[in-house]
């Protein structure tokens, strides 16, 4: 199924309001309060600001107590409290009113908290590190009740809708599912990912889990025995950075390093819509509202709201085209607002070559480098596969390709090599081990 490309529909001359602005570094985390009135966003400045999602004034003054970056912040389901996470390895709860830390430092993570999460009644916090651990807290006291232990380092949580099962996306490439009271896996890894598990997101029905990972893809499981409901969605060209469902469930939203939004049917896989961005442009989060709306914006002077069934530009006129102060924009009538850094990589440049081969037909050759992505090219036509090869997440030193074409293989910077077969992309054997610096 062809997917409508609405890439050149924005009319650059539209006159608007000025985006919010007043942070003083990268704006790494918003969200919305329940409501739709209010808006968070946390910074590399180490504060959080909110905003008036209608007047693109602030509400107070900047929100202050972290003493690093702040890589996330979440709504309270009741909008009266906020909590962040923060690369100083701790969490904060704020009183949206007053803006006062109400509760923390919370402290247990010995490395940057990644994600944080309210359950759906409020009563518990989730937070998610790059130390491996995923930490429960009481939203009262501020105890952490429970940890779930090493399930590789976590790049989101969230909850299930019931509240009763917790979903991580971890970048030993795995999506697990955990219950809240236990602890203990409730399903056996998802496993399919070929690298990095970026992102994870629950439909609002609960009947789907949506996983999003560096190698690409974008896959739907059933949340209760585990099984893929449907073929990887492919399309994206980079790693996946933030996934949404719309209201109803059927539609998932999916934005990626590629500079690309896509839609797709949540039962049948279809792309229904798709938005290229060209230049310095951004993608690097994405939320739904109950609107049925979305909003899509970075660096770059560009950002627009369309309908999420649809793809079409419904809200382009509030958009200041100027560009923003560091790269956060806000719509009064968007229901999504975009950080402009994701939330795990730090990256949002297409990753650097540092390695190329060629194939003993002379036509086609494979380049890899950052973060520990490959490629085939075809030299004749310029397009790429579908599909790359993902040796980790750390930089690829060195490839080359068997004299029959068959096989690659990649020196890494975690110290090891591995093979690949160039028809699956898939790895023939386990990274070999050995070596005592990068390769």
């Amino acid at each position: 199924m062809s997917a409508p490309d609405t890439s050149s529909d924005l009319d650059s001359s539209s006159s608007a309001p000025k985006p919010f602005q007043g942070h003083e570094g990268r704006v790494h985390s918003v969200a919305y309060s329940p409501d739709g009135n209010w808006i968070a966003s946390g910074s590399e400045d180490k504060t959080i600001r909110i905003w008036d999602s209608n007047t693109s004034l602030p509400v107070s003054k900047p929100l202050e107590g972290h003493n690093d970056i702040v890589s996330s912040i979440t709504f309270a389901p009741n909008g009266r409290s906020i909590v962040s996470g923060s690369d100083d390895r701790t969490l904060l709860v704020w009183d949206a009113l007053t803006q006062e830390v109400v509760l923390g430092p919370l402290e247990g993570h010995t490395d940057y908290v990644w994600s944080v999460k309210y359950s759906p009644d409020g009563r518990l916090i989730a937070s998610g590190s790059e130390d491996g651990f995923v930490r429960l807290w009481n939203s009262t006291s501020g105890d952490c009740i429970g940890t779930i232990q090493r399930p590789g380092k976590v790049q989101e949580v969230t909850f299930s809708p019931c509240g009763k099962h917790i979903a991580t996306a971890c970048r030993d490439n795995l999506i697990r599912v955990w219950d809240v009271s236990s602890r203990e896996l409730c399903l056996q890894p998802l496993a399919g990912h070929k690298s990095a598990a970026l992102a994870v997101a629950y439909s609002p029905d609960g009947n789907i889990l949506a996983s999003g990972s560096w190698d690409w893809t974008v896959r739907l499981w059933d949340p209760k025995t585990g099984q893929l409901l449907i073929d990887p969605l492919r399309g994206h060209k980079l790693g996946i950075t933030g996934l949404c469902f719309s209201p109803d469930s059927s539609i998932l939203v999916s934005v990626s390093f590629d500079k690309s939004i896509r839609a797709w049917n949540s039962r049948t896989g279809d792309c229904i819509w798709k938005r290229v961005y060209g230049g310095a442009i951004d993608i690097l989060s994405i939320a739904c509202g109950p609107c049925q709306q979305i909003a899509i914006g970075g660096e770059d002077p560009q950002l627009s709201v369309r309908d999420v069934t649809t793809g079409a530009l419904t809200f382009p006129n509030s958009i200041n085209r100027k560009h923003p102060r560091n790269g956060m924009y806000v719509s009064s009538l968007s229901s999504l607002v975009l950080s402009t850094m994701p939330c795990s990589c730090r990256m949002h440049q297409e990753p650097e070559v540092k390695a190329l081969a060629w194939f003993p037909d002379q036509i086609r050759f494979a380049s890899a480098g950052e973060l520990g992505t490959g490629k085939v090219w075809n030299s004749s036509t310029g397009e790429d596969s579908p599909d790359g090869f993902f040796h980790g997440m750390s930089d690829i030193g060195a490839i080359d390709i068997s004299p029959d074409g068959s096989l690659l293989v990649s020196g890494s910077k975690d110290k090891t090599i591995c093979l690949w077969s160039t028809s699956t992309h898939e790895s023939v054997l386990s990274p070999i081990p050995g070596h005592t610096d990068k390769v």
